[in-house]
Formats: C-alpha cells, structure tokens, sequence
C-alpha cells in the first residue's frame, strides 16, 4: 500500500496527528483530510526523517531492542502489514526462537563464527558489566563491530541471551522475562511519529500496523535488506539454481567450510552469511547479470515459502 492509501484508512484522527508529528505545522488543529494532503505534499520531508530514524543507538533499552524486532516483523508479512491484536504473538515468538536459537553451543569450533562470536561476547560482556546496561557510545560501537565481523543483528540477540539480557535483563534471580503487550503497543506507537509504520483499518474493519511501500524502500535499502526472509528461502529452495554444489560453492566462497551438508543446513548458512544478490554472483558473471535480476533482489518480498 502507497502512503496515500494508508492514510485514507488511518484508524482516527489521534493516529494520522501523531504520524504528522514534526512535518505538518499546528497539526493539532487540522483534520484528517487537512493533514493528508500536507504529508503527501511534503514526502521528501518525510522519507528523510524516515532515514534518519533508522538509527538504532537508542537511548531507551525498551525501544533500542523492540524497534527492529517489530520493522523486521512487519516487512516479512504481506503487504507489510499486520494485524494489531496479532503483533504481541510475533514479537513473542520471535523473542523465543532467539532464546532457542541462542541455546546452542555458538563457540564449539564446528560453528562457522566461533571465533568471531568469542570475541564478539567478550566485548558485550565487558559493556554490560560496566553499569548493567549498554550506553548509546558502546552500542554505535558494537554496531561497527557486527559490521566488520559480519554478525547479524539476530547473532547479535542471541549472544546477548547467552548473557541473559535479551528479551529482557534477568530480574531478582528470574529468568529473563518477554516483553509485555503494552510495551510492544507502546513502542508501535511511538514509531508512528517517526513515519516508521501507521496504524490503519482494513477491508475486514480489523486494524493493521502498515508500513507504506515508500517507507518500506528506504527501510531496506537503509538496513541492506534486499530479499525478506521467505523470499530468500524461495529463491535458495530453487534447486535448478541452488542445488547442493552450488550451495557448497557460495560458502566457500566466503571462507564457510559447513560441517552439516543436508539442504536445510545449507540455506540456512546462505541466510545468514550472504547477501541475496551475491549469491546470484557467485555463479553468474556481474557483467552479465542484468540490472533488472539485481532489482529483483531488492523488490521481491511477497514469495511464499512453506516452512
């Protein structure tokens, strides 16, 4: 959905007030109508604070942590939209599959990271001891750190549950606790007023958490999403293209010797350590994959793919 649209259907005048927020003057004292035609006449505006919001050095721990949970939530979904009462059980869930994930023995020397993933928990270890929380300079440079060390933000997550401080710290001798509905409300709402996500109603008269196309194009290209999860599942489960040598060749490639072979084991080492357009490079020519299959890469993101 175009931001046109999605302002046509916002869910009240307090939501569409809330997105104008630092783009419409004395928003407060217009209408609905008033305010849509003002952001539409001022998108550039718009997408530049877009951009400028994608930073994730939040001051706030609540935000810092479920801000990119919830964006990578809702751009895996159709349409990049979701239904309101259903966001609690995604975050939920994927704050779970982070904890099982972060289970496994992330340092044995079979691991394709270890090394990395070692020195990596030192350095968050030694931050969090510090003051039991992660200041705003030691995250930028944790940021720049996963960037060198090729450590993805869900990596990230999960050494940090190593360290029982993902989803949340541990509190008086508990296991760490998930977020709460009114958190993650909390923090959806807030991302309004960056112009992140709206909140609409839909066809069904349910509401939705959308983010418009034009905001979800610069969400990926600002965080290098080329392909949602599912669509890359799509492309690599292509076994003309991706069969089980070629696979083995791309990891290779980046200096992966995987010691599980079967398919599943294979892709998912794909996932996590290469780029969608990089696997299409490693076995055709960049002079002779066209800019049309490149942005293919970046706009496909509705493919289905049973898991």
């Amino acid at each position: 959905m175009k931001l046109k649209e999605c302002l046509e259907k916002v869910s009240s005048l307090s939501v569409i007030r809330k997105y104008a927020t630092a783009i419409v003057d004395n928003r407060n004292e217009k209408d609905t109508n008033q305010i849509e035609i003002e952001l539409l006449d001022k998108l550039d505006t718009i997408l530049r604070s877009v951009q400028n919001n994608l930073n994730l050095l939040e001051k706030d721990r609540l935000k810092r942590i479920l801000k990119p949970i919830i964006i990578k939530i809702i751009l895996e979904e159709r349409n990049y939209r979701i239904k309101s009462k259903n966001l609690y059980e995604k975050v939920i869930a994927f704050e779970q599959s982070i904890l099982k994930d972060g289970q496994n023995d992330l340092f044995n020397k079979n691991v394709p990271k270890a090394n990395l993933f070692d020195i990596y928990y030192t350095i968050l270890e030694g931050a969090w001891k510090k003051d039991n929380d992660i200041t705003e300079d030691e995250e930028n440079i944790l940021q720049t750190l996963r960037k060198k060390m090729n450590i993805t933000l869900e990596e990230h997550w999960m050494l940090q549950s190593k360290l029982g401080i993902f989803p949340k710290p541990y509190e008086d001798g508990y296991e760490s606790n998930f977020h709460t509905a009114e958190e993650i409300k909390a923090v959806a709402r807030a991302l309004q007023s960056e112009h992140l996500l709206l909140l609409i109603i839909g066809e069904d008269k349910d509401k939705y958490f959308v983010i418009p196309e034009e905001i979800a194009d610069v969400i990926k290209k600002g965080w290098g999403i080329q392909l949602s999860k599912k669509a890359y599942l799509t492309l690599l489960g292509n076994k003309q293209f991706f069969n089980k040598e070629r696979c083995l060749r791309i990891l290779q490639a980046v200096g992966i010797k995987p010691k599980q072979t079967s398919n599943k084991a294979l892709i998912n080492s794909i996932i996590n350590n290469v780029k969608p357009i990089d696997a299409l490079h490693y076995f055709v020519p960049k002079n002779e994959l066209g800019k049309e299959l490149e942005k293919m890469c970046f706009a496909i993101t509705n493919w289905t793919f049973a898991f």
